[in-house]
């Protein structure tokens, strides 16, 4: 009876098309869920801008169990590549089960505006199939804008679907439109502070803040909250030479927890 309530609130929210694509990665998910003024790999998914911040190949693959339920599983991979004059990126999205199921596949550019200012778009197709009996897909885009005025801090802005593209003409299902706005401050090498607003079209607002504490040059702790509803998340990152692996946890007072798993793997140019 559980699973079955959590089956029909959640897919009364997803079947308007929610936002279950973002923000993705572990590590976000552990500090709050903030995502827009961070860089790497999983700014395909969270804001272009942050793209361009690193000079190596990335690989990232991302996995999220939402309340522990099979059925609503997110699945992700990214490849993050870049060039002289631009970065590019790629990224593929699963959520949901054979009978319910959302996709998203994008592509991203950035760039380097100067030394402090970077910017990104992405192209991305979208669609949901509901069964074997209906299916919807549609083309959008969003852009996003970091600002580094020094090495310690960073801000970041990202609009979603500024064109407010829709599934369908012949119903209400509508992808969401928002923005966010938020920053990244580290204190020391050892401690990182976020902050992050969001504004979803008719929807409430969203605050979301964590913190990360360095105790080792290869292990990380986080933690964080969010409100809308409101989430309590922690986790943990471990660094072998080339390669990333994040774990996080976001706890839902009412439906329960979700675990995270990132995992990133860096190719020297």
């Amino acid at each position: 009876m559980k699973h079955l309530l959590i089956y029909l609130l959640l897919m009364t929210r997803f079947a308007v098309a929610q936002k279950v694509f973002n923000p993705l990665g572990a590590e976000s998910a552990a500090i709050g869920g903030t995502a827009v003024a961070n860089s790497g790999s999983f700014a395909i998914q969270n804001n272009v801008a942050g793209m361009v911040w690193t000079d190596k190949v990335e690989v990232s693959v991302y996995n999220e169990m939402r309340y522990r339920l099979t059925n609503l599983s997110l699945s992700n991979a990214n490849v993050l590549m870049p060039f002289k004059r631009f970065h590019l990126g790629f990224g593929v999205n699963h959520f949901g089960y054979d009978l319910y199921n959302q996709q998203k596949f994008n592509i991203a550019i950035a760039r380097k505006l100067n030394s402090q200012f970077s910017l990104g778009v992405s192209m991305a197709l979208f669609g949901i199939n509901i069964s074997e009996n209906s299916q919807a897909f549609t083309f959008m885009g969003d852009m996003g804008l970091q600002y580094k005025p020094t090495k310690n801090l960073n801000f970041g802005i990202s609009i979603f679907n500024p064109t407010q593209s829709k599934l369908s003409e012949n119903n209400n299902v509508k992808v969401p439109t928002y923005a966010r706005i938020g920053t990244s401050f580290h204190f020391s090498e050892k401690l990182m502070i976020n902050a992050e607003f969001e504004k979803s079209l008719g929807l409430p607002e969203i605050f979301r803040s964590g913190f990360a504490y360095k105790i080792h040059p290869a292990f990380t702790l986080r933690t964080g909250a969010s409100t809308n509803p409101f989430l309590l998340t922690f986790g943990a990152g471990v660094k072998w030479s080339k390669l990333k692996v994040d774990m996080a946890a976001s706890y839902h007072q009412i439906l329960g927890v979700t675990p995270h798993l990132s995992l990133i793997c860096v190719f020297v140019n």
